[in-house]
């Protein structure tokens, strides 16, 4: 889960910068962070399971990760896979081109200069882990992407 993201979101609405580029202050994400992890994981979790029980056959439910959606790479092939998934009718140079459009535009306009890293306290983290492993022990089996996903989560421990 990307909190920090999130929270930056939500920082920036009392200010004029234009979305995502302004970061907040430290020492308000560190305030944040201290009162709102543990909620925002735990509604973050609650969020996952509902739409992987709603969705319960991994034929009936599409899984990515945001960010491969983003990739310059990656996400026009993504998309073309969520428009097939969908039964939408497809091709790659077209599907490219809506990907150039609507999601690279928008992504390439939202970097934001960042001023530092932002942390999380050791207790944080092992919270943040314990819960990931969690839906990955309920669901891994399941649905073999969600299990990947979880993977690299667990692996990287790259929480922004």
């Amino acid at each position: 889960p990307s909190y920090y993201n999130w929270f930056n979101t939500f920082y920036k609405k009392g200010s004029k910068a234009l979305q995502h580029q302004k970061q907040a202050p430290e020492e308000e994400w560190i305030q944040w962070r201290g009162n709102n992890v543990r909620n925002q994981t735990e509604y973050w979790t609650n969020h996952f399971s509902y739409w992987v029980e709603r969705f319960n056959q991994s034929d009936a439910l599409f899984v990515a990760k945001f960010d491969d959606l983003v990739n310059e790479k990656t996400g026009p092939y993504l998309l073309l896979d969520i428009a097939r998934f969908l039964d939408f009718p497809s091709e790659h140079n077209r599907t490219k081109e809506i990907w150039h459009h609507t999601i690279h535009n928008r992504s390439s306009a939202v970097r934001r200069d960042k001023s530092y890293k932002p942390t999380y306290t050791k207790d944080q983290i092992n919270f943040i882990v314990a819960k990931l492993k969690e839906l990955k022990i309920k669901y891994g089996r399941r649905n073999k992407v969600l299990a990947s996903i979880l993977d690299e989560y667990l692996a990287s421990r790259n929480m922004y």
